[in-house]
């Protein structure tokens, strides 16, 4: 009797666990309030698709929400302005960036040709697109010629795959009439986003339609500005990164993007019937164990076991590791070249400091403190390092936390889902390095320079130093008399010759305009002003056929390290190269703690 007491109570709690598990599945949606706005000063219009779910869509009760909705709200608070967001058509939003109606539009693909005519951010999201016809349809390249397409007016996908093969699409203002046409025969294929395409046959009620295609190609997204709009992409670039930094942008996605769904409990039972089925099956295998093994020892283990054949279920190919912080023994679970799934285990993992081997020194104590649970260890919290595990090469990776605790709370079993990031990290850093360069000359910006100063003058607060303010004499002259076209030339060569003159350890930027900056930490003045008048020296020769030179007026503050913060050198050496340009121009004129002219 007390065994099926305990079998029945077993059923019970495995039940409740399916059904609320399944229920936040099917509905995982959460209420969503865009923050209040008129805190600010100034206020930005900007732009998205109105059916464009996940991306950006009005919900249920009538709120604009999606991923871009929530993602420029969080860049207005990062950038202090408020968001006016609109929620048009597409064609009719991306015509009215390019007028001025709007200052920024979200979710514009990075193509060549958009790189040409709009200021683009760094990117901010990516999206797959296939082809989406009926269930039974069967895709061929080569019969395409021969098919109906349906996608949404200024979709990059026209130039990115379309124009390639030669074809041509019905342009609908969204894409629900994309859907709506295919279901009612007036088209063949609809081409969007893998995600957009399901929540929309989702919510339309959509019956015999999927995807039918492989993967066309990988859309990354980005906020547009209209051309000449160059400082204000800066201040999104500016507030993408801080929000990658922190961890919002990350958020962000698994909120609306790898999250977000709307459909019935019909829709989740016929999709995922095979799943169902296999769960079904685990559910009465834990059942039979249970029936004989209940003991403690023996519940413990087939708990972890559990776990780990759910993170071999939710990671598919992705190698695992496992640690088990009692015995000190990691396990690396992975799929070989041959495709071949092995397993790799190392006693004394910790103790014997065989981690030295596989981490970077920098992470070492980060890794250690993951594996032991030391940190805050929910399910799906990572972990990124540099190392070399399975790969003789020294890679990226993320480490993605599936804790296995017991009742009081400590750390059975760890197992971590090992993701090769890399390219993400590259791409990542490559975005950060371009938004903080100078688009003329490819110099340091005026942000990207003053942080670089800061962090020279904390890695070596005794050491001499000098701040230079440059400015090119007589400048506009060029701009008057050779176009701005020839004065961009000419400003992309004084940056090369400055550069040529100075020291390879030395800062060079653009603070704005024909006026440049510089900072070098050195032990005399002398060294400062034969630097200086040997980039005169370069300026003075031609810069463009023959046909002019230039001279630059140079104000110098030399102090030492700690005395003055980088603002404050900046306001002594602007001072400094006042005095130079109404002493005759061509000069370099020291000021600081001790004033001289040469």
């Amino acid at each position: 009797m007390k065994k099926r007491n305990f079998v029945v109570s077993v059923c019970v709690i495995l039940a409740l666990i399916i059904v609320v598990s399944a229920w936040d599945m099917i509905n995982p949606e959460e209420e969503w309030n865009p923050p209040a706005q008129g805190k600010y000063a100034e206020t930005i219009v900007v732009a998205a698709d109105k059916d464009y779910p996940p991306f950006s869509f009005v919900d249920k009760n009538g709120v604009m929400a999606g991923h871009d909705a929530a993602l420029i709200y969080a860049l207005g608070e990062e950038m202090k302005v408020n968001i006016d967001l609109r929620f048009v058509e597409w064609g009719t939003a991306f015509a009215g960036l390019q007028s001025g109606e709007y200052d920024l539009l979200m979710g514009v693909t990075n193509t060549p040709e958009r790189r040409a005519s709009l200021c683009l951010s760094m990117p901010t999201v990516s999206a797959t697109y296939v082809a989406f016809g009926k269930e039974w349809d069967t895709f061929s390249i080569a019969g395409l010629g021969k098919k109906r397409f349906s996608t949404i007016s200024g979709d990059s996908v026209n130039d990115l795959f379309l124009a390639l093969y030669g074809l041509s699409a019905l342009n609908c203002a969204t894409y629900t009439e994309c859907f709506r046409m295919l279901a009612t025969g007036k088209c063949d294929y609809v081409i969007a986003p893998y995600s957009t395409g399901w929540q929309l046959i989702r919510s339309l009620k959509l019956r015999g339609l999927g995807v039918v295609s492989p993967v066309f190609y990988n859309s990354i997204y980005c906020v547009a500005a209209a051309a000449g709009r160059e400082a204000l992409i800066a201040d999104v670039n500016g507030a993408l990164v801080r929000l990658s930094e922190s961890g919002r942008l990350a958020a962000l996605s698994d909120r609306w993007l790898n999250l977000y769904s709307n459909f019935s409990l019909y829709d989740f039972i016929f999709e995922n019937l095979s799943d169902i089925f296999v769960s079904a099956l685990i559910v009465f295998l834990i059942f039979f164990i249970l029936l004989y093994t209940h003991k403690r020892a023996s519940y413990r283990k087939l708990y972890i076991a559990t776990e780990r054949a759910r993170v071999l279920e939710e990671t598919e190919t992705s190698p695992i590791i496992e640690y088990d912080p009692l015995a000190d023994r990691i396990n690396y679970t992975f799929k070989n070249a041959e495709g071949v799934t092995q397993r790799v285990a190392q006693d004394k993992y910790l103790a014997g400091r065989q981690d030295e081997k596989v981490i970077a020194p920098e992470y070492l104590e980060e890794s250690r403190r993951f594996l032991r649970g030391k940190m805050s260890l929910r399910g799906g919290e990572h972990f990124e390092f540099r190392g070399r595990l399975l790969s003789d090469d020294w890679r990226w990776y993320r480490l993605v936390a599936y804790p296995v605790k017991d009742e009081e709370g400590r750390l059975l079993r760890l197992f971590a889902r090992l993701e090769d990031i890399t390219d993400v990290v590259e791409k990542r850093e490559e975005a950060f390095r371009l938004a903080s360069l100078d688009r003329l000359t490819k110099l340091m910006n005026r942000e990207a320079f003053f942080s670089a100063v800061r962090e020279r003058l904390v890695a070596s607060p005794k050491a001499s130093c000098a701040f230079i303010m440059i400015d090119i004499d007589d400048f506009k002259n060029i701009n008057d008399n050779y176009g701005h076209s020839t004065g961009d030339e000419a400003l992309r060569a004084v940056a090369e010759k400055m550069g040529r003159a100075l020291a390879p350890d030395d800062l060079l930027g653009r603070f704005g305009g024909d006026e440049f900056m510089a900072f070098m930490q050195c032990d005399s003045r002398d060294i400062v002003r034969k630097r200086l008048e040997q980039m005169q020296e370069l300026l003075s020769q031609s810069v463009k056929q023959d046909e002019f030179s230039l001279t630059c007026s140079c104000g110098v503050v030399f102090t030492k390290g700690g005395i003055l913060t980088a603002e404050e050198m900046m306001e002594f050496a602007d001072k400094a190269l006042y005095k130079a340009k109404n002493s005759g121009k061509n000069r370099i004129f020291f000021s600081g703690l001790d004033e001289d002219e040469a």
